[in-house]
């Protein structure tokens, strides 16, 4: 971006790129979250506002590894976790609400069919 500041703080539409995903989780109701942040991390880290969990990522080595910084902040956590790149302004709370859904109901058929083939695979042996 030819620029000093980090990428999720440009701002489109007046804010800053990190702070539209923030409000699209909080706007779907989810309220435990944390923000990655490596380069220029302290520049990202005081931009936020004081209650914003942050995990750091002394190396972006890609998204996988990003969640891997977050292992501590997961490791009791129960549910679906959501991945979302902090510079993507478009993503909408109706988006991630409908996400949770589909993920919900998806993963609970899929976890209905392998029981039931599983049981079919049972009653034929």
């Amino acid at each position: 971006m030819k620029s000093n500041l980090p990428k999720v703080l440009h701002k489109v539409c007046g804010k800053p790129m990190l702070f539209h995903v923030i409000d699209a989780l909080k706007g779907a109701d989810v309220d435990d979250f944390i923000v990655v942040i490596g380069h220029k991390s302290d520049v990202v880290r005081a931009s936020l506002n004081q209650n914003i969990k942050t995990a750091y990522q002394d190396r972006q080595l890609g998204t996988g590894h990003a969640v891997m910084c977050c292992s501590e902040f997961l490791k009791d956590k129960e549910g679906t976790v959501i991945v979302l790149a902090g510079d993507a302004p478009l993503i909408t709370a109706e988006t991630i609400k409908m996400s949770l859904i589909f993920t919900k109901t998806v993963a609970t058929r899929l976890l209905y069919l392998q029981v039931m083939l599983t049981i079919q695979q049972v009653l034929e042996e």
